[in-house]
């Protein structure tokens, strides 16, 4: 600001200082005797002394009650502003707040959220996040806690809490700057959720419902892939739904994983109902039975699809991408499912083998590594020792003697001649 520019001006009140202001020269501001308020922003002035006469001789410099300066504390620390002697009864350092850390809980019909008391904060807004739609549903909340009594149990609710502050909340009806708002901000890692399908866990930037039975749910938005982590048995896989359409948003996706150590009645009757031809193809210890399905926002479980829905399954790496099979579990005949192996498929955690299903309905399913005629020709001469498995074995035997033998020879006279 260069020397003489407001000189003399008394009727000059409030001044504010932008963050591109670096120097104030000699004499700008003086004998404006009746300027009470300043908002210095950014970092304020550079050299040393450079407020000049900005702070001499008014109401500032006299520390009148009501008069303020307002400075962030990056500025305020600064060489110039401590050689200005400004009163320290009319500074105000900008407040600059932290985020909201929330809670919530689905009780009794309501969501139950509270958060800590934010250093400096006046008053806080309520952000909901439900079917894809954000809202605010509360302003101006003096307290630390809320209840959102607007929700339903066929629903999930993100929630996030943003603290706001004057600069001066005690601020003189004219001081144009101490009523200004600062506020903080909206982060995913500062959103709380709550649903009454269970508690809400987070894995990587995926948010699940986990219910007291161990069901899996996720919200679904619009179109897209959607994981979940469900974890059974002390091991965990993901799961994923693709929404193309034909699930509305908000839509709940769930999956139950059935194993013998934690659900031994439910996976006994799932199994029990496979097709015998079906037991007897399973490569031992390679196939996950599930229930899953999907309701939408108002609880209504979607049954036959108006368009297949494409699901994935993780799997291990030691399946045979060759026989991968997939069935509906049926009172009568199981209904082969069309499977596909997918080798390295991006998920939440990085990327992992899955199975990739093509579903016209739910409810339950098995996925699973066939065996090879070979494998089962082996697996049924150990459990029965028929006497034609039995010569079908010594063939086998004799056949991979010849050819271990063959390739002996041949290095044999490979390395006569090498």
């Amino acid at each position: 600001i260069p020397g003489e520019t407001f000189s003399g001006c008394t009727s000059l009140k409030s001044v504010e200082i932008p963050a591109s202001i670096s120097t104030i020269n000699g004499n700008a501001f003086n004998g404006c005797t009746n300027i009470k308020y300043v908002l210095i922003n950014g970092t304020g002035i550079k050299q040393s002394g450079g407020y000049g006469d900005l702070f001499y001789n008014n109401a500032i410099a006299r520390g009148e009650p009501g008069a303020a300066v307002y400075v962030n504390q990056s500025a305020y620390n600064s060489t110039a502003f401590q050689w200005a002697g400004v009163p320290e009864s009319v500074v105000h350092i900008i407040p600059t707040l932290s985020e909201a850390k929330a809670q919530s809980s689905f009780e009794d019909g309501v969501v139950k959220l509270s958060w800590d008391a934010v250093d400096g904060a006046n008053w806080y807004n309520i952000m909901r996040t439900s079917e894809g739609k954000e809202e605010i549903i509360a302003e101006n909340v003096t307290g630390t806690t809320y209840t959102d009594s607007d929700v339903t149990s066929t629903r999930a609710y993100g929630y996030s809490v943003q603290a706001f502050a004057y600069y001066n909340k005690n601020a003189e009806s004219d001081d144009p700057f101490g009523h200004l708002i600062v506020k903080s901000s909206y982060t995913q890692g500062g959103t709380t959720h709550a649903s009454a399908w269970g508690e809400s866990v987070r894995h990587i930037n995926v948010v699940n419902y986990v219910s007291e039975d161990g069901t899996t749910s996720v919200e679904l938005g619009n179109n897209g892939r959607y994981f979940l982590k469900e974890e059974s048995g002390g091991t965990s896989a993901w799961y994923a739904i693709e929404n193309a359409g034909q699930f509305k948003t908000g839509s709940r996706f769930w999956v139950r994983w059935l194993t013998q150590k934690d659900d031994p009645a439910e996976f006994a009757k799932y199994y029990n109902m496979l097709d015998d031809d079906v037991k007897s193809s399973v490569d031992s210890g390679k196939m996950s039975i599930f229930l899953t399905g999907v309701t939408d926002p108002d609880g209504n479980a979607y049954t036959n699809l108006s368009r297949n829905a494409n699901f994935y399954v993780q799997i291990g790496e030691d399946w045979d991408k060759d026989d991968i099979n997939a069935v509906f579990i049926s009172q009568g005949k199981d209904q082969v499912v069309k499977c596909e192996y997918i080798d390295s498929m991006a998920y939440p955690g990085g990327r992992a083998t899955f199975a990739k299903l093509t579903l016209s309905h739910f409810s339950p399913y098995a996925v699973f590594d066939e065996l090879t005629e070979e494998e089962k020709a082996v697996n049924n001469f150990v459990r029965t020792g028929d006497k034609d498995d039995v010569w079908s074995m010594i063939g086998l035997s004799i056949m991979l003697i010849i050819s271990s033998s063959a390739i002996l020879i041949l290095n044999r006279k490979r390395s006569k001649y090498e």
